[in-house]
């Protein structure tokens, strides 16, 4: 595990450390609960340290769990569509790719990219780290081979947002 993750996927890039913004061991917890996932390995150091903020390093664009106008009811919706999908996947595409993990398995999206690039992780699997693709408008379903720590830095080279000094912040709580 490394000591700071936010350090770790900033590369250099400057960000507002008064504004980085986690999630209390308590709030994760209920998270676990509401959203039935297993925060555990890189993805629960992010969402610990910077799950609801970066300070800027990145927007929400593609990390939806920084969008402001969407509440937890929003969230929650988006994540049991996006099972249906993956599971309808896995019933019309028997037997489906190596290596794509039953979606039962904690599935919890936390990236949409182009609007129909839906990135997710498996928390209840045996490596929930790993980040799997479901492509929409391809109907795919396919395992990066990446893991959630190699993701956030490919955010941070594209997408990231340090140069302009806008700050978002989400909520995956809160109605």
């Amino acid at each position: 595990m490394m000591v700071n993750f936010i350090e770790e996927i900033a590369q250099g890039a400057s960000y507002d450390v008064a504004q980085v913004e986690g999630y209390s061991e308590g709030d994760l917890v209920k998270i676990e609960r509401l959203y039935d996932i297993r925060l555990t390995g890189q993805f629960r150091q992010f969402m610990t340290e910077m799950g609801r903020s970066s300070g800027g390093l990145i927007g929400d664009d593609p990390i939806i769990l920084y969008r402001s106008t969407w509440s937890a009811r929003g969230h929650i919706r988006r994540q049991i569509w996006l099972e249906e999908l993956v599971k309808d996947f896995y019933f019309k595409n028997s037997p489906v790719s190596e290596g794509v993990p039953w979606p039962a398995d904690g599935l919890f999206v936390f990236s949409i990219e182009n609007e129909s690039l839906f990135l997710f992780v498996a928390t209840k699997s045996n490596n929930p780290d790993q980040v799997y693709l479901y492509n929409e408008n391809g109907e795919t379903l396919t395992n990066t081979k990446i893991d959630f720590l190699e993701y956030m830095k490919r955010v941070v080279r594209v997408y990231g947002n340090g140069r302009t000094g806008v700050i978002c912040r989400g909520e995956l709580l809160i109605v």
